[in-house]
């Protein structure tokens, strides 16, 4: 019996796109059509007279969709170069709605031209004004300038998760996360010890401990992944959850700075009374 290889495949693409989300379900950006989405909107919401535009999923971990386009410096022109949604949430359909006829209502601004539309100021009045409209038409639309839902992370990312380096510091007894690469850790780690160290000697903490630790935990993706500290270091609260999960993993470095006392410096999970010592 012949088959026709390509007919299966039609068919496969076809049941990909005919996949109905109810507004609670979850997407997956893997089966789930930005442009069939997009031309869907665009009839229901702008009466198809937006333009076509490219569109792409993307990583982004701060924001839910975004437009990406190019102004020219003379003539303020734009040339909308594409439209993304972040595939790194696990979004319901309902927010994705959302996102997506948010990010429509820029490329109308950007395409049509749109009368009180200030660049340096893309959700001012002719956003709002958009919005409203499309909020008051009855169809379960509720957009705003930024979302305030609650998601966590898609399974694409967590099935992404790469090997990431845990600071959890402890400053006078408040927890707090630093995230970056193993390799800026190698590379950065003497610096982050000693500018502490300088804090304390400072007079501002009285005790720093400093647990650094290897893991594949996707919720690391959630902080800023610092590329280096010899430009600043940020770290933010950690949930107990987080950090139970972490005091877990593999261990890199345990550092305890107190004001009047030498630097402890261990490898190991011993700390306090006892101190690893190697006879050869």
């Amino acid at each position: 019996m012949d088959i026709n290889i390509k007919n299966i495949i039609n068919e496969e693409l076809g049941m990909l796109h005919e996949i109905e989300y109810q507004d609670t379900d979850i997407i997956d950006s893997s089966r789930l059509s930005l442009d069939d989405e997009y031309n869907k909107i665009n009839k229901q919401l702008f009466g198809g007279q937006l333009p076509k535009v490219s569109m792409r999923w993307s990583n982004r971990k701060g924001n839910l969709g975004h437009v990406k386009a190019l102004v020219n410096r003379m003539t303020r022109d734009y040339k909308i170069r594409y439209l993304a949604i972040s595939s790194f949430h696990a979004m319901p359909y309902r927010v994705f709605k959302d996102t997506l006829a948010h990010e429509m209502i820029h490329i109308k601004q950007l395409s049509h031209g749109m009368q009180n539309y200030d660049p340096s100021s893309p959700h001012g009045w002719s956003f709002q004004s958009e919005a409203n409209r499309i909020n008051s038409m009855g169809l379960g639309y509720k957009i705003t300038i930024s979302s305030e839902e609650k998601m966590g992370i898609s399974d694409k990312a967590k099935e992404n998760a790469r090997a990431l380096v845990a600071v959890i510091l402890n400053i006078d007894g408040r927890n707090t996360l630093s995230v970056t690469t193993p390799n800026v850790f190698a590379s950065d780690a003497d610096y982050l010890f000693n500018t502490f160290e300088h804090i304390i000697q400072r007079g501002k903490y009285r005790k720093i401990e400093i647990m650094a630790v290897e893991s594949r935990n996707p919720e690391l993706l959630k902080y800023k992944i610092q590329r280096t500290y010899k430009k600043g270091i940020a770290h933010a609260p950690i949930s107990d959850e987080l950090l139970n999960d972490l005091l877990g993993s593999k261990l890199i470095k345990r550092v305890i700075l107190e004001r009047d006392k030498p630097r402890y410096m261990s490898e190991t999970d011993n700390v306090g009374d006892w101190e690893e010592i190697t006879i050869v």
